[in-house]
């Protein structure tokens, strides 16, 4: 059990308090694979000594922040900044600055598709040279209580418009090996905590973000303290920021990929099986402890009732984008009522609810201790138990299928029931299903005109399996006679 976050009085007097916090001078040890520069290091500010506005903060809306602890460091003297009272250009901006523009979007935001214990930073390269983001921290609090944060990520994306994750790195409080982050051009970084919930998005609160930057300018140190509360102005305020000048000569400098440990979440019970969960780190995926060995042959059970099944989507094919999973099609269905099971005995670790032509749809990703994983794609509805673990996943916008990490996972035997209903309407009635094992890359050799599109999807395209060899009896054989979508029969993973 995590301890309880304490409070704090929060007065007009602690801006004061947090310049002399920012002023005070202390020893950081450097990180692991990178390290800061001499006199390069801020502080957070000390989170004892919190921010009151004298009159409500105004609300802002904006993605989730994630929260790193940080070590102390020596700080130049920090400078008071006046309140911005005009918005920035979409409302959310609170840096721009040398080719690096920073977002800031706070809990129980609907428009960012936030739940009560999630909070971001959304970091964009618009400069030409790479940049190399370090030791990133936040200390956030409600009401003059501090949320205490039990989870951070960041992550990379190819643009500022793609959400297909190219990277994935834990950071504090998570476990954490001094990795930092380097976003190239164009490229989209998100920073991601979770914490102890809001109680909602309408209090006061403050965050105060201590970031380390590097670019071909130098190295910067970005320490401002933001505040949200009441009110009706959308945009997250500067309170006090201490931006030390950069420091000439250091350069973004590659660094050794360190594999994360353990999952973006903790440990939940689980009725049986291992406790033993897999993710991936953006270049290689990694269990939790020692993986219990996989059956040989794995015993997987046929998801669906296969005698409705009219049609097969075939693993490992493009169909828009290149896509590892396959999938059933129940055309003769009257009704979107079908029966979905798990598999395997497995944690439901991420998911999420998004529409499709305006249909609510769930994602679900289930990790197996021994090195699988799968996946289920547009379930309509699911039981009691799955939708209780459910129950704190945000449903996103038109197409917004961005997961949530379930907290804590939720273990379901095989041949539990994990979907009561699935499709989009009642004349477009399917189910996606992809199984990956995780244990190594399959090598599969990609048609040459989807090359660029396989090469992206490094998390599941390079793990994806032909899940027909592993269907009991001849239900496999009867997948691949079933007829097929107009991609046909084409598969970087099936014979």
């Amino acid at each position: 059990m995590r301890l309880r976050s304490f409070a704090l009085g929060l007065t007009v007097a602690g801006i004061s308090l947090l310049l002399a916090a920012c002023g005070e001078t202390g020893s950081t040890p450097q990180s692991p694979a990178t390290g800061v520069p001499s006199g390069a290091a801020t502080s957070l500010p000390d989170p004892t000594e919190a921010v009151t506005l004298d009159k409500p903060a105004r609300r802002t809306e904006a993605p989730l922040a994630t929260t790193a602890a940080r070590p102390a460091g020596t700080i130049e003297p920090a400078t008071v900044a006046p309140v911005n009272e005009q918005p920035a250009a979409n409302g959310f901006i609170f840096y721009d600055q040398g080719g690096v523009t920073l977002e800031y979007y706070w809990p129980l935001d609907p428009s960012r598709n936030l739940s009560a214990d999630e909070t971001e930073i959304l970091a964009y390269n618009t400069g030409d040279a790479t940049i190399e983001f370090r030791s990133p921290g936040i200390v956030f609090t409600e009401g003059g209580v501090i949320r205490e944060r039990f989870s951070g990520a960041w992550e990379k994306f190819p643009s500022r418009s793609s959400w297909d994750r190219i990277e994935y790195i834990q950071i504090p409080p998570s476990p954490f090996g001094g990795e930092s982050l380097l976003v190239n051009p164009g490229e989209k970084a998100k920073l991601h905590w979770h914490m102890d919930a809001v109680s909602a998005d309408n209090t006061s609160q403050s965050v105060a973000v201590d970031l380390t930057v590097v670019t071909k300018a130098g190295t910067e140190r970005i320490t401002q303290v933001l505040a949200r509360g009441g009110g009706d102005t959308p945009e997250p305020r500067a309170v006090v920021t201490a931006t030390p000048r950069p420091t000439a000569g250091s350069q973004p400098t590659p660094r050794p990929t360190v594999q994360s440990t353990d999952h973006d979440a903790p440990s939940g019970s689980q009725s049986s099986g291992s406790s033993v969960r897999w993710s991936f780190n953006g270049t290689a995926w990694n269990p939790s402890g020692t993986p219990p060995a996989c059956d040989e042959p794995l015993g997987l059970q046929t998801p669906v009732d296969l005698s409705k099944v009219t049609g097969a989507l075939w693993p490992g094919q493009q169909r828009g984008a290149y896509v590892a999973h396959g999938g059933f099609r129940f055309d003769n269905n009257v009704d979107n009522d079908a029966i979905v099971r798990a598999p395997l005995g497995s944690h439901l670790v991420q998911a999420a609810q998004y529409l499709e032509s305006g249909t609510p749809q769930y994602l679900l990703f289930f990790s197996v201790p021994c090195g699988f994983f799968y996946r289920f794609d547009h379930v309509l509805e699911v039981p009691p138990e799955v939708a209780e673990a459910l129950k704190d996943v945000p449903l996103g916008a038109e197409g917004d299928s961005r997961t949530s990490f379930i907290n804590p996972p939720h273990w379901v035997d095989k041949g539990d029931v994990v979907g009561t209903s699935i499709g989009i309407s009642s004349t477009n009635i399917f189910v996606d299903f992809g199984l990956y094992d995780v244990r190594q890359p399959n090598n599969a050799t990609p048609d040459p005109a989807w090359a660029d599109l396989f090469a992206a999807d490094k998390e599941f395209g390079h793990y994806g399996v032909c899940f027909f060899d592993y269907l009991p009896g001849a239900d496999g054989q009867t997948m691949r006679s079933l007829p097929t979508g107009k991609e046909g029969k084409t598969s970087d993973f099936c014979e």
